[in-house]
C-alpha cells in the first residue's frame, strides 16, 4: 500500500489568517474594558500632575510664611531688646540716685564722714581710743579725789 501524501501548509491562508489575527486584535483596544482602562490611567497621570503642581505651590507658601515668621520674630525680639536695655538703663539710673540718696543720708548720721570704709574705721578707732582715754583721765581724777 501507498503512502497517503500528507498535506502541506498553504502559506497564503497563514499569512491572510496573521493578518486577519493583527486587524481584529488592533481593535481589541476598543474594547469598553481596555479602553476604560486607558482613560483611568489618563486620569490618574491628571491627578498625580495635579497633587505635584498643588504640593510645589503648598511648600512655596510654607516657604513663604517660614521667612515671614522668622521676620516677625526677629522684629520682636529686637523691639524686646530696646525695652529691655530702656528698663535697665532706667533701673541703673534710679539705683545710682537710691545708692547717693543713701550715702548722703549716712554722711549726715555719722556727723559729715567722708572716705573709703577703711578711712572711716581709722576714724571711729581714733575716736574709740580719744574717748576711753578722756574716760580714764576722768576716773582717775575722782579716784584721787576718793583719796
Amino acid at each position: 500500500m501507498a503512502a497517503l501524501p500528507l498535506p502541506l501548509p498553504d502559506f497564503n491562508v497563514i499569512a491572510n489568517s496573521h493578518q486577519t489575527l493583527s486587524r481584529e486584535l488592533g481593535h481589541c483596544r476598543n474594547l469598553p474594558a481596555i479602553q476604560g482602562g486607558n482613560l483611568i490611567l489618563e486620569e490618574l497621570r491628571t491627578i498625580r500632575n495635579d497633587m505635584v503642581r498643588q504640593i510645589g505651590a503648598l511648600r512655596n507658601d510654607m516657604d513663604q510664611q517660614i521667612v515671614a515668621l522668622r521676620n516677625d520674630v526677629g522684629q520682636q525680639i529686637g523691639a524686646l531688646r530696646n525695652d529691655m536695655g530702656q528698663q535697665i538703663g532706667a533701673l541703673r539710673n534710679d539705683l545710682g540716685q537710691q545708692i547717693g540718696a543713701l550715702q548722703a543720708e549716712m554722711r549726715g548720721e555719722f556727723g559729715g564722714i567722708q572716705g573709703t570704709v577703711g578711712e572711716i574705721q581709722q576714724e571711729i578707732a581714733l575716736t574709740k581710743d580719744l574717748i576711753v582715754a578722756s574716760v580714764q583721765v576722768m576716773l582717775s581724777k575722782e579716784l584721787k579725789e576718793l583719796k
